[in-house]
């Protein structure tokens, strides 16, 4: 099975903010959870860049919190220790050396 940690632009539009095509990618991967084809996960930096970028609007803390609660419930949490800091800075190296 597939994992897939969704970065904050698909965790935004749980939250209530619109993001341009992360509705419909987010709605594939669902279909594609329940078929147990994938695992979606998030992680905490993810959920608190979204918060940082929704605490600069006018936002509905209601819908907020009621996104934070379906986070939690519907997705599983992605833990971070030394070696995933070490893999996202290799990867950002490579990354970096593309452009």
């Amino acid at each position: 099975m597939k994992r897939v940690l969704l970065d904050t632009s698909f965790i935004l539009p749980i939250l209530g903010v619109e993001v341009e095509g992360a509705a419909l990618v987010l709605k594939r991967l669902y279909t594609l959870s329940r078929r147990g084809e994938v695992e979606l996960y998030y992680s905490d930096f993810s959920i608190l860049e979204a918060l940082w970028k929704i605490a600069k609007t006018n936002f509905d803390i209601k819908r907020v919190e009621m996104g934070l609660r379906s986070i939690e419930l519907g997705l599983r949490k992605a833990y971070a220790d030394r070696r995933v800091f070490l893999k996202a800075l290799e990867l950002r190296r490579g990354a970096i050396g593309m452009w």
